[in-house]
């Protein structure tokens, strides 16, 4: 995993890479609902897209133009 994760920081660079640390509840929620049966409720939906535009919004800052 850490192999991996050093690998995406000389691809993409530090910065960017670091965005995609704030996808881990949002996967955690989604593989709880899937493999053990969680309830999403409204407030856990919301929060996924919260964190989805929050990653796209800093993407898109991150972009070499």
């Amino acid at each position: 995993c850490f192999a991996l994760w050093n690998v995406t920081i000389t691809r993409i660079g530090a910065v960017t890479a670091s965005n995609y640390l704030y996808l881990i509840p949002l996967a955690t929620v989604l593989f709880s609902a899937i493999f053990l049966d969680e309830t999403m409720n409204l407030i856990a939906w919301v929060g996924c897209l919260l964190i989805m535009a929050g990653v796209w919004m800093a993407n898109i800052g991150c972009r070499d133009d």
